[in-house]
């Protein structure tokens, strides 16, 4: 059967290229050609033109339409992948899709079309990929909160598990959840994206599957464990030079790098939960010089050195963003520049109004 049908496919290739050869052979190639060119089929009017011999009485005019058919080609890649880019961009992937088939049928030979078309079905699988395991995480999550009510109701019904099929399909849903988050956890690890490796573990732990493969969960677990102790010891020992650092200078660049790393800590403070005493240290230190900048700049405020307050404020609040007393500090003195410029009153203590915006 398999034979059968490779034959077919080269009888049929021979068919199109017999055709196409004795299509040029014909007195009216010119007009075929274009009524082919009129009704989009590209890839055809090539077929005929390759064929087309110098002798031929018309040959000149051929070779007109065939510089006017590349022309066209090239627009009709061009806008296709143009096209498709933008429906991609509105995640609109099935009428990308659409216009990549569109184009082919009309030019099946295009390199470029066929090399843009495999790159989008690349980045369509890898979004693809990416909603399904969406959609597997709130699966997850769902499944994990309504446990103790599925419990309740076997625990009403004891043979609540064989007479109701909603229960037989939840304990279903939860083993195909776990199996998934067990194949993200994998490929997590394996682009070092340790963030979602613990927490696909932690949400398979808490669905509670036993006929999960433990040999595949331990290994998965194994190497976590083994990344996260090295990752935990990185972050502890930058911590302590971060500490090391301020106790020597409270410098805005120290302030910074204490802030990212605090930043940090507390986007995966799961995973650092154990040097928690480490970092509470860092974040008092940190506090402490934002303070201290901040009373420097009040000092220098009561004494009217407005602009000298302003020079400390305004780059200590580049690093506490969040800082609402800053922010308050910094408006106030503003205003107090802005008045006095009005009245005409701040001679040279009146930076240039760069100097004071952030």
């Amino acid at each position: 059967m398999k034979i059968i049908s490779c034959l077919v496919i080269v009888v049929f290739g021979l068919t199109l290229s017999s055709c196409a050869y004795i299509s040029s052979l014909r007195t009216d190639s010119h007009d075929i050609i274009q009524e082919m060119i009129l009704e989009e089929q590209y890839g055809h009017a090539l077929d005929i033109l390759a064929y087309a011999k110098p002798d031929k009485p018309d040959y000149e005019k051929l070779m007109q339409q065939k510089k006017k058919l590349l022309v066209l080609i090239d627009k009709l890649e061009k806008r296709t992948i143009h096209d498709a880019r933008n429906f991609m961009r509105r995640n609109k992937w099935y009428e990308a899709q659409q216009a990549y088939e569109q184009a082919l049928a009309k030019y099946p030979d295009s390199v470029n079309l066929k090399k843009s078309l495999k790159e989008f079905l690349l980045k369509r699988d890898l979004y693809l990929s990416h909603l399904e395991r969406k959609l597997d995480l709130n699966r997850a999550y769902w499944l994990i909160a309504n446990s103790s009510v599925q419990q309740a109701i076997i625990g009403v019904l004891s043979e609540a598990g064989e007479q109701y099929s909603e229960l037989r399909d939840y304990q279903h849903q939860k083993e195909q959840t776990a199996r998934h988050l067990l194949k993200y956890t994998f490929q997590a690890l394996e682009k070092k994206d340790y963030s979602s490796a613990h927490t696909m573990l932690n949400l398979i732990d808490n669905l509670n599957v036993e006929t999960l493969d433990e040999v595949q969960l331990a290994d998965a677990k194994k190497q976590l464990k083994k990344v996260s102790l090295k990752r935990r010891l990185e972050q502890e020992k930058k911590t302590r030079q971060l500490i090391s650092a301020l106790t020597e200078s409270v410098s805005n660049k120290n302030l910074l790098k204490a802030r990212k790393q605090l930043d940090f800590i507390e986007k995966n403070k799961k995973q650092y939960s154990s040097s928690q005493e480490l970092y509470n240290e860092l974040e008092t230190l940190y506090r402490h010089g934002v303070e201290q900048g901040m009373k420097a700049g009040r000092i220098l405020y009561s004494l009217g050195k407005i602009d000298e307050a302003l020079a400390i404020w305004v780059p200590l609040h580049r690093v506490d963003k969040d800082n609402q007393k800053l922010r308050e500090h910094i408006d106030r003195a503003n205003r107090v520049l802005e008045k006095l410029q009005d009245l005409g009153e701040a001679g040279n203590s009146i930076l240039p109004p760069r100097a004071v915006q952030e």
